[in-house]
């Protein structure tokens, strides 16, 4: 064990970036909870705890046809907890009690067992009771399963020197739905006078109940939901917009920021809690995690490259078939070689090789396939 300190939220970030992406292109979808304020800096083994998170959440993806998989993660006292939850086949009573002994392999429904050595949550057990922790799981067949990994990480702190976000002048990618709803205009005012000029399309509701036509008309891609509203409070206002079918992430604001609040907006639906008056790091530290952004610095050197989706040319149909074959089978590797040798004899595609690099190293593999087709 190589035990250092590490960026947490960077860490969860990573995780939740790639498999985000994985879960999407199967057609999941695919939440962040928060529960409680996080650390920003633990001592742990990073390399032993990112092979436990991703073997389970791979799992999740793999076992899941339909639904959704949510990540619940909460602090206290030194322990950080994760919650692996999804709505896949689940486990029949006779294989969960094996579950963790080496080459166990899970059946299909369809009889046949799934590829695999059977050792990955053997090791992750193993890994997990190392380090102090314990994973379990409960599961009921045909409903879903639940992978319960509880760890031993000090708390170091605050990270002495954190990015300045006022560097940050924009993201990268399509033009992101924000839909800010609080009762208070100056507060919307506020919000939309830091997140428009990034480039953030802004819609703002004063009602729980404007929320819901202004959600279900915009279809934002994440919602800042001020938690005490007249009439229909917070809390009320989540539940009805998971109940209508919005799937993106839902942000709770609130000046009140006690621990029964917080339980509150995560049953309700909610995916993380940002104390009022919000501070602009906090906001755009809670914006990456849950949309997966990739933020644009003033420092950055201008792409001369970067043109509209509209503009690439596109290569002929077996070229962009034989593409297509890579990101079928997530070979990213592969991807990027074929689009380096087309740039070299076809200088008119760089362009197009270069926008999907960029997809590529965002793991963004729905888009890729959206573009090539």
């Amino acid at each position: 064990m190589n035990y250092e300190p590490i960026n947490f939220h960077e860490l969860i970030e990573h995780l939740v970036r790639i498999h985000k992406a994985q879960a999407e292109d199967k057609g999941l979808s695919f939440r962040c909870q928060i529960v409680n304020t996080l650390p920003q800096q633990v001592r742990a083994d990073e390399k032993r705890v990112g092979q436990i998170l991703i073997n389970i959440l791979s799992n999740a993806i793999k076992f899941t046809q339909s639904g959704e998989i949510i990540v619940h993660i909460s602090y206290n006292s030194g322990v950080a907890s994760f919650q692996i939850i999804d709505t896949g086949q689940g486990i029949a009573p006779e294989q969960l009690q094996d579950i963790f002994q080496p080459f166990t392999r899970l059946n299909t429904t369809t009889g046949n067992a799934i590829s695999g050595s059977g050792l990955g949550l053997t090791i992750s057990k193993i890994l997990a009771e190392i380090m102090g922790g314990d994973l379990a799981v409960s599961s009921e067949l045909g409903k879903g399963s639940i992978f319960t990994l509880r760890l031993f990480l000090p708390n170091l702190g605050a990270i002495s020197e954190p990015v300045p976000q006022d560097n940050i002048v924009g993201y990268r990618g399509r033009r992101q739905k924000i839909l800010i709803v609080d009762d208070q205009p100056e507060h919307r005012d506020v919000m939309r006078s830091i997140l428009e000029p990034l480039g953030f399309i802004i819609h703002t509701a004063s009602s729980g109940a404007e929320s819901l036509v202004q959600a279900r008309t915009h279809k934002p891609d994440l919602v800042l939901l001020d938690l005490a509203m007249p009439v229909m409070n917070g809390i009320a206002t989540a539940i009805q917009l998971r109940k209508n079918g919005l799937l993106k992430p839902i942000i709770v604001l609130s000046a009140n920021a006690y621990p029964e609040d917080r339980t509150a907006a995560i049953h309700a639906g909610c995916n993380d809690f940002l104390a009022k008056p919000v501070q602009v790091h906090h906001l755009l530290a809670k914006l990456k995690l849950h949309t997966s952004l990739t933020w644009k610095y003033q420092t950055d050197e201008p792409d001369n490259h970067e043109v509209t989706e509209k503009e690439l040319q596109l290569p002929p149909a077996d070229i962009l078939q034989n593409l297509q074959a890579f990101v079928r089978i997530g070979d990213l590797l592969g991807l990027n070689k074929k689009l380096e040798a087309l740039a070299n004899t076809n200088p008119e595609y760089l362009p197009l090789s270069q926008r999907i690099k960029v997809l590529a190293s965002e793991f963004r593999l729905a888009e890729i396939k959206k573009l090539l087709a």
